[in-house]
């Protein structure tokens, strides 16, 4: 578990609503739920003009160059369990769509220490979130691609989340 994850949510749903944004908030999701909430998002951000922004804060980890978000109710027991039950991060962002006539932003504070340290070699063993690209999205990371995250004291926000959030709010901001 992590100590942080459901406040940083909360903290980017509530900047994200005082920007404006239609928001769905959804917090410790299990593998199906996450999965459906992933093909409902990309469902409703179809044909959409504007801006389609995903926030993600929770443990992810890098198996064999590919990045993944676990889900709270799988048990990390291997490499396998984590390609078969997580979310792939590239086919999340391939069932965003196209983009059209909206900008894509995937904003990833997921980049935490590796599980399997010592256990496997498939998991890349810094720890971190390979470096991805999207065709017209914009992707953030927390750290930088193979270096873990700050999570930030317990019961607070983690670092990146917290400067994001103030971030957000300056006036004129733009990407």
């Amino acid at each position: 578990p992590l100590a942080n994850p459901e406040n940083d949510a909360r903290l980017i749903a509530g900047a994200l609503r005082k920007l404006g944004f239609e928001v769905t908030e959804k917090l410790n999701l299990g593998s199906r739920e996450f999965r459906k909430e992933v093909i409902d998002f990309a469902n409703r951000s179809e044909g959409q003009e504007g801006i389609a922004l995903l926030y993600y804060a929770g443990h992810g980890v890098q198996v064999d160059g590919r990045n993944y978000l676990i889900p709270v109710d799988i048990a990390l027991n291997d490499e396998r369990t984590v390609k078969w039950e997580s979310i792939d991060i590239e086919r999340l962002l391939g069932e965003m769509g196209k983009p059209s006539r909206q900008a894509r932003i995937v904003v990833l504070d997921a980049c935490r220490d590796n599980p399997f340290l010592g256990r496997t070699r498939a998991i890349q063993a810094g720890g971190g979130l390979a470096e991805m690209r999207a065709y017209g999205t914009l992707i953030a990371y927390a750290s930088a691609p193979g270096a873990a995250a700050e999570d930030g004291p317990p019961g607070t926000n983690s670092i990146y989340t917290r400067h994001l959030a103030q971030e957000m709010q300056s006036e004129g901001l733009q990407i």
